[in-house]
């Protein structure tokens, strides 16, 4: 999965001539191009991300925002898959992002 947004990170730069990655410009491409894949969440998800040493509270509506915030950034900033986005190879849909919570242990 790393490859793949790498891949497509890639990409996009070249695309739109950017000397380093762009949140943008990501799903920009990804909507652009692999728009097949791109369809919106219902309901959104609601998650944060660290910008310039602050938190910054975001809403997961599509699924270039989901592979950029959950797939490309978990991976490269934190190592794993954020915590609502997973691939499920039973779903119809190539990924699949879906809200996954964790339930407090008694």
């Amino acid at each position: 999965m790393i490859i793949n947004c790498i891949i497509i990170d890639f990409l996009s730069q070249y695309r739109y001539g950017l000397e380093a990655s762009e949140s943008d410009k990501f799903k920009e491409f990804f909507s652009t191009y692999l728009g097949g894949y791109n369809f919106s969440l219902k309901p959104s998800i609601t998650s944060c991300y660290c910008y310039k040493n602050k938190w910054q509270k975001i809403e997961i509506t599509d699924i270039a925002n989901a592979l950029y915030h959950g797939f490309r950034c978990g991976l490269l900033h934190s190592g794993r898959i954020l915590e609502y986005g997973r691939i499920n190879e039973l779903h119809k849909e190539p990924v699949r992002a879906e809200r996954w919570l964790f339930k407090k242990s008694k």
